[in-house]
């Protein structure tokens, strides 16, 4: 069964659609609030990542404690292949990690 692990950068950030899309298909999933807890998910405890944005920047790391670790934890993710849904933030997060696969700009606001 596929599991799938959601990564919530803000209290007002949710998965919305896309806990729709997992409840629709009986995917479990477990939201990570990085905003009051910085501990991430072990990579063996999911076989896919939604990871939500929010009004921080790429370059907020000395403003918020997660967002340093969060693109080495990144890169070890994409050296597993797993797959991942982005918003705003997570693509732009680190270019490095996140150069390997693909990304795609939606529509502007």
């Amino acid at each position: 069964m596929m599991r799938m692990a959601v990564l919530q950068h803000v209290v007002f950030e949710g998965p919305a659609a896309v806990a729709d899309w997992a409840a629709e298909r009986a995917v479990p999933f477990r939201i990570f609030h990085l905003y009051r807890d910085t501990r991430f998910p072990a990579l063996s405890d999911f076989d896919m990542l939604a990871v939500m944005g929010g009004p921080m920047s790429a370059n907020d790391e000395a403003q918020l404690d997660w967002l340093g670790p969060e693109s080495p934890w990144f890169a070890r993710r994409l050296l597993r292949a797993k797959p991942c849904l982005g918003y705003a933030l997570a693509p732009r997060s680190s270019p490095r990690p996140w150069a390997r696969g693909s990304t795609r700009e939606g529509p502007k606001k």
